[in-house]
């Protein structure tokens, strides 16, 4: 099994961050956000973001979840946001480029900037949301095939795989 890329990990961590389960919207409230947003690599500890970050970044969140469940339309909101990025690139003293951006401490350009790694990297391709509805959280696809559906088997495959054996097996 391959180990999750950085880039992804950052994501999943993100875009898991909305109300799942039980839990609640970790970017409900500034403190709870700084501490999510620090986990998912996004913004230095003991730093908070803005109100006005934090509302884009829920956009963001809906637009990287959507995108995520194969709609089209949300890249367009994220691309809207990446539009208002400014980057800086640079070449060092070799054949070695970065991107980062100019407004150190952002989240809204660091969570944009480690979706542009994903995406130019390859792990994008493998970042998926659980088939289950009921769970619908984002995870990594480690399969050699890229085929897989849920963010575990042993807790949403084989649930959903026993409900739908006790649906076609029902005696009505």
């Amino acid at each position: 099994m391959q180990p999750v890329p950085t880039p992804a990990q950052s994501l999943i961590l993100f875009a898991n961050s909305r109300r799942l389960g039980g839990r609640q919207d970790l970017l409900a409230d500034r403190a709870s956000a700084g501490k999510a947003l620090t986990r998912a690599g996004l913004l230095p500890a003991g730093t908070v973001a803005t109100p006005s970050a934090l509302r884009r970044l829920v956009a963001l969140r809906a637009a990287l979840n959507a995108a995520l469940a194969g709609q089209p339309e949300a890249w367009t909101a994220i691309d809207a946001e990446a539009a208002r990025l400014r980057i800086r690139l640079s070449f060092g003293a070799g054949p070695d480029a970065s991107v980062r951006t100019t407004a150190d401490g952002d989240p809204v350009a660091a969570l944009l900037l480690t979706l542009y790694e994903a995406v130019a990297h390859g792990s994008w391709s493998r970042l998926r949301r659980c088939a289950n509805d009921v769970c619908a959280a984002a995870f990594y696809d480690t399969t050699r095939s890229r085929t897989g559906r849920w963010c575990s088997y042993a807790r949403c495959g084989n649930r959903t795989n026993v409900a739908a054996h006790r649906a076609r097996t029902a005696v009505v």
